[in-house]
């Protein structure tokens, strides 16, 4: 048994070296009639070199078979949209990995249903606040 939790040990350790300087979302608020069960995390992480931002969001409990579009906004490199990629699972459950250009880090995640490329306010679904 001792063996197991020594070999185990690396691998948490390097997980947790992967994810090192990186912002989290730890929750989404739904609105706006999202289901009241939706909710989620978001793992933001910045790379210099290649002046470029990892975004992962996981989604559980949002509508079913539903696509969503999601918009960061950053206060400090303002708003960036992408449109028809986040689709939902027959239980609602959203996995996406996604790049930008910049640095994101510091964003904000709002998810939209929306029919086109003008978000309005009553298309937003839920909102990741790094502010809490």
């Amino acid at each position: 048994m001792r063996k197991q939790v020594l070999f185990a040990l690396p691998a948490l350790f390097s997980a947790s070296l992967a994810y090192a300087g990186a912002n989290k979302i730890d929750s989404f608020t739904p609105v706006n009639g999202e289901n009241a069960t939706a909710d989620g995390m978001a793992i933001l992480q910045y790379h210099p070199g290649q002046d470029e931002s990892s975004v992962l969001i996981i989604l559980n409990g949002f509508a079913p078979n539903t696509s969503y579009d999601f918009q960061l906004d950053s206060p400090t490199q303002g708003a960036v949209a992408a449109y028809d990629v986040l689709r939902s699972d027959e239980f609602g459950n959203v996995h996406l990995k996604f790049k930008f250009t910049g640095n994101f880090s510091d964003a904000d995640i709002l998810v939209y249903n929306s029919a086109d490329t003008y978000f309005t306010e009553d298309e937003l679904r839920a909102i990741g606040s790094q502010q809490q």
